[in-house]
């Protein structure tokens, strides 16, 4: 009984394997998809200091700071009413930041991104530009450069969420 059990795992691990290890289908992958600018990316103003104007900033958390020779980053999250920013800073250079995730859940913030909280699914397709008809809205979109995925509540997009690479 023992030298059965093992080849037998050994099959149904080879068998269960590629639905863990497989590559992203087409559908999932976007080729042209930038997390900022582009058609379907963020759409932040070029400079810190005019990001810091787009609203009311309820609050800055500071998650990390490092010394460079000669600057500091600091690793940051902002957060506005509906609207959380992850970004990097340099001290070396004021004006620049990199973003590292946006979350969208308010209206409010419709010039950030083609798409916008309150659309329908069918809508979301659209702007994504997919025809796929089995297209699962949960999963995320993207290339290398990063991703966006969306979360639906009454039929309705509800948070737009963007991970964007920073190197």
């Amino acid at each position: 009984m023992r030298f059965y059990v093992l080849p037998l795992i050994f099959h149904i691990s080879l068998a269960i394997a590629p639905a863990f290890c497989s590559a992203a289908t087409p559908s999932d992958y976007i080729e042209d998809f930038s997390c900022e600018g582009g058609r379907l990316g963020l759409r932040l103003p070029a400079t810190l200091p005019g990001l810091m104007r787009i609203g009311k900033l309820n609050k800055t958390e500071i998650l990390e700071v490092e010394h460079w020779d000669g600057y500091v980053t600091e690793r940051k999250d902002l957060y506005f009413e509906g609207l959380t920013l992850g970004i990097i800073s340099f001290s070396n250079e004021p004006d620049r930041y990199m973003i590292r995730f946006s979350e969208i859940r308010n209206k409010k913030w419709l010039e950030l991104s083609p798409f916008k909280v309150g659309q329908k699914p069918k809508e979301v397709i659209d702007v994504l530009g997919i025809n796929n008809e089995r297209i699962q809205l949960e999963k995320a979109y993207g290339s290398e450069s990063g991703e966006v995925s969306f979360s639906f509540r009454d039929g309705r997009l509800s948070r737009i969420n963007y991970s964007c690479y920073t190197g």
